[in-house]
């Protein structure tokens, strides 16, 4: 029931962390934490489906601003806010953009489990196939230049078109050419086509 998919916990709380990976591991899920926001956006692999349980009150960038820097870079992960200091309106904020669940603390072990449950499901449902096999999918993908394959590990990893250009040394325009070619060669117009293609080919990060 669980295969292929992974729960993310991101709270700054190493307890909180380790006893909500106990539970989740206990009903068959796999588990990652990460203490910080910027881990996960550095460490995690977005072509994996499943979701995030996000705390709230984090130091350096908190769990809203989080989920903002996961839109603007096309992280379609459902949320979970986990947290012992919401508000109305912080919760109204977060379901608005498009957060699953705001679930406070100590948090009901029940109502989590079933709120990670209609995550991940609704993750895989948005999780696009592709219906190529895979000798295809590698004619396509050795078709492509050494720049066009860098280019799209890092589009893949939740990196916006500004800060692949900054990591390689080049123009904005100049990743954006590289990536409307790579997709156009790979015959896929999404990231989440991007990411299944990828998965498919055992190149996540």
């Amino acid at each position: 029931m669980h295969f292929g998919s992974l729960v993310r916990i991101v709270d700054d709380d190493e307890d909180m962390c380790e006893s909500l990976a106990f539970l989740l591991e206990s009903e068959g899920w796999k588990v990652k934490t990460y203490q910080s926001a910027r881990r996960f956006l550095v460490e995690d692999t977005p072509s994996m489906p499943g979701c995030l349980v996000l705390d709230i009150r984090m130091p350096e960038m908190t769990g809203l601003e989080l989920q903002q820097e996961m839109v603007q870079r096309a992280i379609h992960l459902p949320i979970i806010f986990l947290t012992g200091h919401g508000t109305i309106d912080m919760a109204v904020s977060a379901v608005q953009k498009g957060a699953v669940e705001f679930l406070q603390k100590p948090v009901d072990n029940a109502r989590l489990l079933a709120a990670v449950a209609k995550s991940v499901k609704r993750s895989a449902a948005g999780f696009e196939v592709l219906e190529i096999d895979a000798f295809e999918a590698r004619k396509r993908w050795d078709a492509l230049t050494d720049k066009e394959k860098q280019v799209l590990r890092f589009i893949a990893m939740g990196l916006l078109n500004k800060e692949v250009a900054e990591r390689l040394g080049n123009s904005v325009r100049t990743i954006e050419n590289h990536r409307a070619s790579a997709m156009r060669t790979l015959q896929i117009k999404t990231l989440a086509q991007l990411n299944s293609f990828m998965a498919g080919l055992g190149l996540e990060k």
